[in-house]
This record gives C-alpha cells, structure tokens and sequence, in this order.
C-alpha cells in the first residue's frame, strides 16, 4: 500500500514538473535551489537506499540586484502620492513679463532717463526710495520683481523659462526702448542675482509692504554727493550689506544708460535661437588697393568700427590667392606709398582733407594690416565670428551672464570660433586709433 502512495506521489510530482516547465524556462538556475524529497520512505535507514526527488523552488535571496533595484524602482498600481507636479503656469509668465516691462518702461522712456537711473542707485544708499514726491520708486519695484520671481520657482517657473517665454512672445506690442529683448535680458540678470546670492545669502533691501523712508537730506545734496563721491557712497554702504542686489543694480543701470538694442537682441537671440546660419563671404576677389585705403580710413574715422574690420577682414580673404602669410605684407606696403588718382581725389571727398593722404595716415593704414596678419596667425584654422556673435560674446562677459540651462554653447566655442582673438585684435585696433588721434592733434 506504501508502494503505491509512493508510486502515486511521484506521477503527480512528475506531471506538475512538467506543467512548470515554460515557466521554468524563463527563470536562471541562480534564481533556483533543489530541494529532494524522499520518494521511498519504506526503505532502509542507509544513505544509498533512499531515493531522492529533486524539486527546485524559487528563492528570494538569489535575486539579482538589478531586478530588486527595478522592484524598488516600479510603483505598485495602488500606490497613491500627494506630490504635486510643478508646472508653469501662462497667467503667472504674463503677469511677471508685465512687471518687468513696466520697470524698464518707466526708465527708458522717461524724459530724464539718466535721473531714473541716478534715482535707482541712490534709493539703496537710505535702504528705500529717498523722494516721496516720485511715484515710481525703482528699487522697492525691482526688489518686489524678485520676490515675484521667487515665488514663481516654486512653481516651476524659472528665469530660463522666462527669458524665452518674453524672446518668442507676439502677444504684446512693445516700444523699441523697452522691447521684448531688454525683457528676456532682464530674466538673464535675475538668474545671475539668484546664483549670486545663494553664495551671499543675504536678504532683499526692501520689504515688501514696507512704509516708504523719506531721507531727512534733500535729494539735491544726495544727488550732489553722489556725483561727487559716487564710489564711497555705494562701496562703503549699500554694496557691503546687500552685494547680489547692488550688482544687479550696476547692471541694469548699464543695460539700461543708454540704447543697446543691436548689441542685447544679438545676445537674446544666441541664448534662445537653436540655430545661425553662417555668414557668406561676398566680397569680390578682385579688389583695387584704392578700396583697401578707403576702409582703413573709415575705420580710424569712426569711433565703433566693428563692423569695418570684420568687411576689411572679408576683403583680405577674398583677394588672397595664397595661403602666404606675406599677402597682408604686401597690402600694408601698398598703403604706405598708396596715391590716389586725380580722378579718385575729386570723387572721394574724403581726400579733400590733407591728412587723410600724409605719411602719418598712411603708416597707420599699414600697421592696421600688420595687426590683421597677426591676427590671421593666431586664429589659425578657427571662423572669425560674426558681427552678431561678436556682440553677444561681448555683451555676456561683461555682464558675467550664466547660459540658459537647455542652452548649447558651441556658439562661443573657443576651439571653433575665434573670438578671444578677435576681441585682442579689436583691442589693438583702438590702441592704434587712439595713437593715431594724439599724434594727429599735436601735429595739428
């Protein structure tokens, strides 16, 4: 009877191992361990005669850590959480787009744009607006920008988001003075006071429902001193106790001094525009050495000549007909002995002047290709920027403004483009104007 039980126990042990088998299939041998059952419990005591079943049965202690690591990583269905996602909202993103175009409307196209600026350092130095006759007060409206800001980071709106949001908006008509462009930089300029301040941990100057503080000295004298002694004011004061606010201050007083429209919308538009198609190079490839002289006169003629050097440097390529350093040698030798004709001289009134033509002029021409060919040397194999590249390039490190998270830098990729070069070579061709200047005034 034993015998058959046993016997009865190991067919069904057999068939349930067979409708296991698929499953077992998927499962690796370090995912099982064999466990033996005794199939012959009539036998005898000794060890050989004890037949034995293997039956493997998962365990839990084998599984490997990546699948456990899943396991932890994979919610149940059940599970329910009360976080709440931060999203940003569009109400939000027009009411601070609003503010802002509000501060720098009310500076930029008042009449006395210089006095609103002057205004917004000096409110700092008393901790709050220092007039109760101005209805604007600059700085207790700046202050309550940030706290706006901030609030809105809780939120998932971040100044990136923002500084695009005003870049790419249509939905409203801006002055040029206070344009969607001086808008998405302002955004810039709080992201950089917020990194700044994370470092200062200091608290804003204003508070926010704060009674305003009318300072006992007149605002005459404030402003007196201040031109005075502009420096000891705000260094010994104001900049010490709140350093991230004041520096912020200094920046919105230079974005905001004078218009800077071409050089800020350059700059907006790298931190916000995925792509920039190259410049082409259109000059012709056959240029008279009459040319040449007439650019290097405009360049010393004008006070901001970018936009001369990059052509000039354009011309120079297009005429090269070989990689030889000496071709620029050779322009600055043409322009050393350079003499227009008659018929230049009466069709160019820019030789009507005698000193355009003297030997001082045209030395000053010459060393301008010298410069250009040091210039070519170091760059190497790397693109001259445009002049919207440069603009921006420019504008960001004087600012020491931070990249836009998403942002891709390879516009200002040192190992491409060779802008620290080429703001070297604007830096010479300045110093040479300037020498050129003194020496033309005491020749005078």
């Amino acid at each position: 009877m034993k015998s058959i039980y046993s016997y009865l126990l190991l067919v069904v042990l057999t068939n349930y191992l067979h409708g296991m088998e698929e499953k077992l299939a998927y499962c690796t041998t370090q995912h099982l361990v064999p466990v033996y059952l005794n199939t012959n419990p009539t036998s005898t005591t000794s060890s050989h005669s004890v037949e034995l079943m293997p039956v493997f049965k998962r365990t839990t202690n084998n599984v490997s850590h990546q699948h456990a690591q899943r396991a932890q990583e994979k919610p149940l269905l059940s599970t329910k959480t009360s976080t709440k996602i931060a999203r940003p909202d569009k109400k939000t993103m027009i009411n601070l787009h609003a503010k802002v175009y509000d501060f720098i409307s009310n500076i930029c196209l008042d009449y006395n744009r210089q006095s609103k600026l002057d205004s917004l350092r000096l409110s700092l130095k008393y901790d709050t607006p220092f007039d109760e006759l101005r209805s604007d007060y600059i700085g207790y409206y700046l202050a309550n920008i940030i706290r706006e800001m901030q609030r809105a980071k809780e939120n998932g709106l971040t100044e990136d988001i923002m500084g695009r949001y005003s870049y790419e908006t249509t939905e409203y008509i801006m002055p040029v003075k206070a344009s969607n462009n001086y808008i998405s930089l302002f955004f810039s300029l709080l992201k950089k006071y917020s990194q700044y301040k994370l470092a200062t941990k200091e608290s804003l100057p204003f508070a926010e429902n704060a009674s305003y503080f009318v300072s006992t000295v007149s605002p005459d004298n404030i402003y007196q001193t201040y031109k005075d002694n502009s420096v000891s004011i705000m260094s010994n004061t104001y900049a010490n106790q709140y350093p991230a606010f004041y520096q912020l201050v200094e920046d919105v007083h230079y974005v905001l001094q004078e218009p800077r429209e071409q050089i800020i919308q350059s700059m907006v538009s790298y931190f916000y525009e995925s792509e920039h198609a190259p410049e082409k190079n259109t000059s012709p490839k056959s240029i008279p050495h009459l040319q040449f002289y007439l650019h290097g006169c405009e360049i010393f003629k004008l006070n901001r000549s970018c936009v001369e050097i990059l052509e000039l440097l354009k011309m120079i390529e297009a005429t090269r007909t070989s990689t030889s350093a000496c071709y620029e040698d050779e322009l600055a030798q043409k322009m050393r002995t350079f003499e227009p004709s008659l018929l230049d001289k009466g069709t160019n009134s820019i030789f009507w002047h005698n000193h355009i033509l003297n030997q001082m002029s045209k030395d000053s021409i010459a060393t301008l290709f010298t410069l250009i060919k040091e210039y070519n040397a170091q760059k190497h194999y790397k693109i001259t920027p445009s002049l919207k590249q440069y603009l921006a390039y420019t504008l960001k490190g004087k600012l020491m403004l931070l990249f836009p998270d998403t942002y891709n830098a390879y516009a200002f990729d040192h190992e491409t483009y060779a802008l620290p070069e080429f703001c070297h070579l604007i830096g010479k061709i300045d110093l040479l104007k300037q020498s050129f200047n003194i020496a033309q005034q005491e020749n005078m």
